[in-house]
């Protein structure tokens, strides 16, 4: 099993943006000694869900403050940044890394990125999926160019190409049957978050290898991520009530910046999305209070065995080799070090897999 960390720069009002940017790196540097493999900075803009602006840059000083920790991002939003501008940042990173750098793709689902940086969001995964496509022939090919819709472009040669053959490791945030499909599709692991069922997590992965099967790929060399919360504490309810209030803050946070229901009716690229608010709304789970609840009993939070059960759960049901934990619910930067060693040494050693 591989073991990471996610690294939220999510700034609520009691810590400085400066704070939070230092923690950042603390975390990033205490998982690599504690024999973490991973750490995963996330991308957003015009909201204090996370203060991080750019993935590119973030992961670049990452990697130059640790010596073997993977940096991923958990994502980096593509359709707010041209493909070749991304696919040079890329190879940069992981030749100066030695393929440290791993890149993790979504479309985005904040309003404000698509209407400040003028991308039209109807467009969003066709200009993704272009964007991959141009990308991976900017790392293996001689010379790119397009005549496509969303990007047109000469020919052109690109530097420097990847350390990494045939390119640096790329995952895809899915979770529409169609987004599944392309990534199986093209062989590129997913980046799963960790929902209310593991019924769902088993059923996404199930149509992930069966879309790999078809496409002549063999779904068992391909190791998804799988994002949850994890916090240890001396009783389940105990460990809820340390990180519940600053989940709820973030929970609420993104939704109040979020594409919200009557703006997803507008898009037909996020119906997945919309159908899942309004069955939420259905089945009564759009209350904040008993939805974050429910959804912390779902992830490893407890005590130490719990916490392990819970991941030995996880990892069957998902299929999941590698497991990146969110650990800052405390809001205290001291106990989340604290909760880093204890899942290194308590947790981790008790999970099967």
């Amino acid at each position: 099993m591989n073991w990471g960390i996610l690294l939220t720069t999510a700034k609520p009002d009691h810590q400085t943006e400066r704070e939070v940017l230092k923690a950042t790196v603390e975390y990033a540097q205490v998982a690599e000694r504690l024999g973490y493999s991973s750490g995963w900075v996330l991308e957003h803009h015009f909201t204090r869900y996370g203060i991080c602006p750019d993935t590119i840059a973030l992961a670049g000083y990452l990697l130059g403050q640790t010596e073997t920790l993977n940096i991923g991002t958990a994502v980096t939003i593509a359709p707010l940044m041209h493909p070749i501008r991304l696919a040079e940042s890329t190879a940069l990173l992981d030749q100066l890394s030695d393929g440290r750098f791993h890149l993790g793709l979504g479309r985005g689902s904040f309003p404000a990125d698509f209407e400040v940086f003028k991308v039209d969001p109807t467009r969003t995964q066709d200009s993704m999926r272009q964007g991959v496509d141009l990308m991976m022939k900017a790392w293996t090919e001689e010379r790119v160019g397009a005549e496509g819709e969303e990007y047109s472009f000469a020919p052109v040669p690109v530097y420097p190409k990847p350390h990494t053959r045939p390119h640096p490791p790329v995952y895809v945030a899915g979770e529409s049957p169609s987004t599944v499909e392309w990534a199986a599709q093209n062989g590129f692991p997913l980046l799963l978050q960790l929902g209310q069922q593991d019924e769902e997590t088993r059923s996404r992965v199930e149509l992930y290898n069966q879309y790999a099967e078809l496409a002549g790929r063999d779904p068992d060399a391909v190791e998804h991520v799988l994002v949850c919360v994890g916090h240890v504490g001396a009783t389940r309810e105990e460990a809820k009530k340390e990180i519940f209030g600053l989940v709820k803050w973030w929970g609420e946070e993104g939704q109040r910046d979020g594409f919200g229901i009557e703006d997803l009716r507008q898009l037909p690229n996020y119906r997945y999305h919309l159908r899942r608010i309004e069955q939420a709304a259905l089945e009564g789970r759009d209350d904040a209070e008993s939805w974050i609840s429910d959804w912390l009993d779902n992830n490893p939070v407890g005590t130490a065995e719990q916490c392990a059960e819970r991941l030995n759960e996880i990892i069957e049901a998902s299929g999941a080799k590698h497991v990146v934990l969110a650990m800052e619910g405390s809001g205290d930067v001291e106990v989340t070090k604290k909760n880093m060693e204890r899942f290194a040494t308590e947790v981790f050693p008790l999970v099967k897999a």
